[in-house]
Formats: C-alpha cells, structure tokens, sequence
C-alpha cells in the first residue's frame, strides 16, 4: 500500500513539475527583428538559390548594401510591417540612410520635409502631401521612424498629372518637356531612355497583350484583359508612362547618392519595377553602376506554407512570402420558406432606395492591370490615370 501511495505521489509531482516547466524561449530579433506581430507571418529566401533565411541575414545583407530596393505589395499588412521593421534594423546600423518612396511626388517634397523638420502639424501634411487615407495603416509608420531618427525621405516619383499629360501628348519626351512652363519642368527628369527586353514583354502581358503575334499584324489583346479595358487601347503609352515613373525614381535615387555618397537610399516601391530587374532597377544601375545593390521582391501566400517558388528564382536577391488572410466572403442571408420567389412590382410612387456605389475589386485599367501575372506586382499604380 505504502509503495502504491509512493509511486502516485512521484507521478502527481512529475505532473506538477511538467506543468511548470520554464515556456521556451523565442529569439524574436533574429527571427522578424524584434516584432511579435511578424511571429510565424513571413518567410524570406535567398532569390537565386532558393536557401531559407531569417530576418538577421536579410537585415545584415541590406546593410552591406549602397541601395535597398524593396518591391512591396500594395496595401499588405504584412508586406508593411518588414518595411518598417527593416527600416527600423537599419536605423540601428552606425551608417547614416536615407528612405526613398515611390508614394511621394517630386513637387510634394516641400510638404514632406516640412514635416518631418516639425514645421508642418500632421493633419496639415496630409492635407499638402494629398496623403490617401490608406496611408494611415500602410507607409505612415515609415515616415514617423524616419521624423523620430531625423532621417530624410526622398519624395522620388514624378508628380501624376504630369506622367499622365506626357502619355497623351503623343510626343517624344524632349519635346513635351520643352513645353512645359519652367515651374512643371522642373519636376521631371532631364534625360528619358526606352528599354526593351523582358520589361517590356512583361509589361504587355500584364496589360492584356499579346506579343507573339505575326510582326505582320498588331499585337492583340489576350483572353486575360482586364475588363472594361478598352480594345483599342495603345498599350505602348502606357508603357512610356511607366518607363517615367522609372525614370524618376532612379534619377531621384542616383542624384542624392551622388551629393551624399556615404549615405544608404533604402527605396519603397511596387515590386513590378524592380523585381526580375524592372524598369527602376535597370536605369538606376545604369546611372550608379558601381553601387552595391541588393532587391527585395514580396510574394503574398494564403496560409502559411511559405515554401519557396521556383518561378521566383531570380526575382530578387532576397524573396519574402507573407501571409495575406483571404477577404472575407460576402454573406448572404437565406429567404425564409415563406417568402415568395420574386417581389411585386415596386409602386412608380415609391423611389427604390439608394446605394452608394460598391468598388470594384477589380482595378480599372487606368490604374494597374487586373491581369499581371500571378505573384507579382501590377505596373505602377496610376500610370495611366
């Protein structure tokens, strides 16, 4: 009996033991730098062998780099966290930055460092930096480390309407920017070049083109246009818009560099001009050939298997997936059994009730196309607006 109670006495203290055994510990800076939200939400890669690695080696990596270009994803939670936890990791590095956006336009650069210098109040900023109310939960967090750290933020884009006014001129670039009165002028780049190649090709799939067709007829439209796209769209427009905006942004990059050459540009922008050596990737390395240049390209995953993708070899020198939750569904509610079928007829006395109109989950084309190609980012939002 003695030994019965000795051998439940032993079992009852192993289970309270257990019980209180020290949790494990997680080593939150190597693994996301620090931040519990990005805790199991990501997995980044080496983008030519496909090799895993922690947050610790993408940060260590981007600080050995002159330029970090970041392709994000629009509107991602996640893809917004790493841009501000890296940013933040960087920050901790002894070498002094800058951080480049695509977000921000040429003429409003006067606004942006209004407010980071504490000149400008923020509701002020937004207003003058015509900030989207998206802004709040995507790049703001960007713009208050770089204001807490006195960092500067290059306003690196050229101003839209400009970008859009250069699409339908129908005019090579050095003559529409003759034309423009000294105060436009001065807000775009002074040179433009074309690129070809892959960019280009890309770019035509993602707006719905197809280039395979006989050089003795047009290219024509494919299966996968976005809708209400319209046929007789010259696609070829929109692409010297996009090559503006590259334009822009590498000149912006490449001019600042060379004022402050000691300083890292860490640039935000969407990934279709830098992933698989975009447009902006292109021009920069062509204006900076010798700085060291290390690209970021963001993939968005359903669940979390992040588990490396062939066809992203080489899309960057460091692949991230990140978890992006689906939208949620769109309830509907079932008609009780009694019910009829259809209504009556509403009276012509009684007005229907109004709606506002719902958005489009599908972005019209004067923004980015529908269509690019699964896993990667859509051509510069507003190239064509």
């Amino acid at each position: 009996m003695f030994d019965r109670f000795c051998l439940f006495a032993a079992a009852v203290a192993v289970g309270f033991l257990a019980g209180c055994a020290t949790p494990r510990r997680i080593d939150l800076q190597r693994q996301t730098g620090g931040s519990a939200f990005l805790f199991h939400q990501f997995q980044a890669y080496d983008g030519r062998s496909g090799r895993p690695v922690d947050f610790a080696a993408v940060a260590r990596r981007c600080a050995a780099a002159d330029i970090v270009l970041l392709g994000e994803r629009h509107g991602d939670a996640v893809c917004n966290q790493l841009e501000a936890q890296l940013l933040y990791a960087l920050l901790e590095t002894r070498r002094p930055m800058a951080l480049a956006m695509e977000f921000f336009e040429t003429d409003q650069q006067a606004a942006l460092d209004a407010y980071l210098d504490g000149r400008l109040d923020e509701s002020d900023y937004i207003e003058q930096a015509h900030r989207p109310p998206s802004y709040l939960g995507t790049h703001r967090p960007l713009i208050e480390l770089c204001r807490a750290a006195r960092v500067p933020v290059i306003a690196a884009n050229a101003p839209r309407r400009l970008v859009k006014a250069f699409r339908k001129s129908g005019t090579d670039y050095a003559a529409f920017r003759a034309s423009l009165k000294p105060a436009d002028r001065q807000w775009l780049p002074p040179q433009f070049s074309m690129l070809g190649g892959d960019y280009r090709t890309r770019f035509a799939q993602a707006m719905g083109i197809d280039l395979s067709a006989p050089a003795s007829q047009p290219a024509r439209a494919v299966a996968s246009r976005p809708a209400g796209m319209p046929h007789s769209l010259d696609w070829k427009k929109f692409y010297l818009a996009q090559l503006l905006w590259d334009e822009a942004m590498s000149d912006a990059i490449a001019n600042y560099r060379r004022r402050y050459p000691r300083r890292r540009v860490m640039l935000v922008v969407g990934g279709f001009h830098v992933e698989n050596e975009g447009g902006t990737y292109r021009k920069l390395r062509a204006k900076a050939p010798r700085a060291r240049v290390v690209t970021l390209a963001y993939r968005s995953r359903p669940d979390g298997r992040f588990a490396f993708d062939d066809e992203d070899r080489g899309a960057g020198d460091i692949v991230l997936y990140g978890l992006t939750p689906p939208k949620p569904e769109h309830k509907t509610t079932s008609r009780p059994a009694s019910q009829p079928a259809s209504r009556p007829a509403r009276s012509a006395a009684t007005p229907p009730a109004t709606r506002p109109a719902r958005h489009s989950a599908t972005p019209s084309p004067a923004h980015h196309p529908a269509s690019a190609p699964a896993g990667h980012h859509h051509p510069r939002r507003g190239a064509g607006s």
